[in-house]
């Protein structure tokens, strides 16, 4: 008898489990839990001398972009940024070390939300070859370490699926506009990942109020304001859905309400400039070479736009730049 081994190009995942997501306990654990994972302040004031908040937004920018051409689980990168930002708020390092420390952080967390983890040697490639093997391996062994092994930590990904599933009981248009909501709330917990600010709010308040912002926007629309009388009903909406959110995890409504604003004025901020614009639609590396020109003048770019938040297709296959020069550079 010959055995064939039949391989598919698509990951397994676990299927939906109504008895776990409907159970109460799982929502008591994560809210217990989430707290332990949190850092208590600014470690750029105190710790990490060497570095500033804009980096940390280049960086973020880069991983980012690391998991979406790597299509990666959509926990990955919200993982990857609160071991990163707990890492910091630990041991001190040179912005020479950020984009290792960027790299480490997503092969632990691909390691642990999917069941495929990125290859080292891919990360090493999307850094354009400023790190080795040994120091990426190394550097994982530090980050555990320091970390005390425990990685696995709450994201705001986690709570998006019960606190959907309990507003869907109360809520019918929830129940049939699901997916839509879950996928822009995730992206928006993206949002809130790469900005440092969002770094010392609880998970859930985060996804609560992503859940909130996404369905104000999807109530803005010309769909929505056609009908007035539809309009009024789907506004009041939004007022029983935050007091049902309320009622859930227990925020209280002027913190969900002032979080929902602070994603608002972001998203705000996201607005995007003449190279972005350019930027934004490319596909290939050969538009990415027509706007950036030779590498040297796109390091050098990108050198003078330190303070920018860029989009993160700008790091496509290039080193992150911070400060004065390329991360693996000593300065």
């Amino acid at each position: 008898m010959e055995l064939f081994c039949i391989e598919s190009e698509f990951e397994l995942t676990a299927s939906f489990d109504s008895a776990i997501i409907d159970d109460d306990r799982l929502l008591h654990n994560l809210m217990t839990t989430e707290e332990h994972y949190l850092i208590n302040g600014s470690y750029f004031k105190c710790l990490q001398t060497d570095l500033k908040p804009s980096m940390r937004d280049i960086v973020s920018n880069w991983m980012l972009e690391v998991c979406e051409e790597e299509r990666c689980e959509r926990d990955v990168f919200p993982l990857a940024m609160n071991i990163l930002d707990r890492f910091l708020a630990l041991v001190k390092i040179r912005k020479s070390q950020l984009q290792l420390l960027g790299a480490v952080c997503l092969l632990l967390s691909s390691k642990l939300r999917q069941t495929s983890p990125i290859s080292p040697k891919t990360l090493i490639q999307y850094t354009d070859f400023s790190i080795t093997y040994e120091e990426l391996t190394g550097w994982e062994i530090l980050v555990l370490s320091r970390l005390k092994w425990d990685v696995a930590a709450i994201v705001p990904n986690d709570f998006i699926g019960p606190l959907l599933r309990r507003l869907g009981k109360s809520c019918t248009l929830i129940n049939e506009h699901e997916s839509r909501i879950k996928k822009h709330a995730l992206n928006m917990i993206d949002l809130c990942s790469a900005d440092f600010n969002f770094s010392m709010i609880p998970s859930s308040m985060i996804a609560a109020a992503s859940i909130i912002t996404t369905i104000d926007g999807l109530l803005s629309l010309p769909i929505a304001s056609a009908d007035s009388n539809s309009f009024r009903i789907l506004k009041s909406l939004s007022t029983k859905i935050l007091h049902h959110l309320h009622e859930i995890t227990g925020i209280d409504k002027e913190l969900l309400r002032e979080c929902q604003l602070q994603i608002e004025q972001k998203i705000g901020d996201l607005k995007p400039s003449s190279m972005v614009e350019s930027i934004t639609n490319v596909n290939n590396v050969n538009n990415v070479k027509m706007v950036a020109g030779s590498k040297e003048n796109y390091n050098s770019a990108l050198i003078n736009s330190t303070d920018k938040c860029l989009h993160p297709r700008v790091f496509k296959h290039a080193p992150c730049v911070v400060g004065e020069g390329s991360i693996g550079v000593e300065f």
